[in-house]
């Protein structure tokens, strides 16, 4: 082959794996009405109407985000055993072990059939951050992300949201009071 035809092909092949990674680059871009942002030592992509709500943990990081039809809630700490636990009231479950950003993590969604609220629609992301050698000196650090919405609609823009987070090397949570 001549070297003008490697070259091509070179570039055509790097074009193809940015086209299908470019959504998670620093310098890429950003689907219209979509925005970075950040919290708990994850980086993520949220629809430009949800609205960081500035709330503060006692004692894990926590965030909150809201719009009209959606709120995204993010809690980190060293909190349970990182097991997660469906109810009966936790209509059309689905669980799905995923890879986002070289860790694993659960990806579940469900339909509350309990709750009054208005926001039915469920999808949650469950990851260990940091694996403790010690529950009393070193605890392992889990991060849940909840996305609540009103339709099912929702549930599609929370595996948007899920599948963009990098996460950050972990580093101890210093809870302000």
């Amino acid at each position: 082959m001549s070297h003008l035809l490697v070259s091509s092909l070179f570039l055509i092949l790097a074009n193809l794996t940015l086209g299908l990674t470019g959504g998670q680059g620093p310098g890429s871009n950003i689907t219209p009405g979509w925005e970075r942002t950040a919290a708990c030592q994850i980086r993520f992509l949220i629809p430009k109407d949800l609205k960081n709500q500035h709330v503060k943990g006692i004692d894990s990081c926590f965030a909150e985000f809201r719009s009209d039809k959606m709120r995204l809630a993010i809690d980190a700490g060293s909190f349970g055993d990182g097991s997660f636990a469906k109810t009966e009231a936790m209509l059309d479950f689905t669980e799905e072990p995923v890879v986002i950003d070289s860790k694993h993590v659960q990806l579940i969604t469900y339909r509350d059939g309990q709750t009054k609220s208005k926001r039915k629609f469920f999808a949650q992301l469950f990851v260990t951050l940091h694996e403790g050698k010690s529950r009393n000196t070193d605890p392992s650090v889990f991060l849940v992300m909840t996305v609540a919405g009103k339709s099912e609609k929702e549930l599609e823009t929370a595996n948007q949201i899920f599948r963009s987070i990098t996460f950050d090397p972990y580093r101890p949570f210093l809870i302000e009071w």
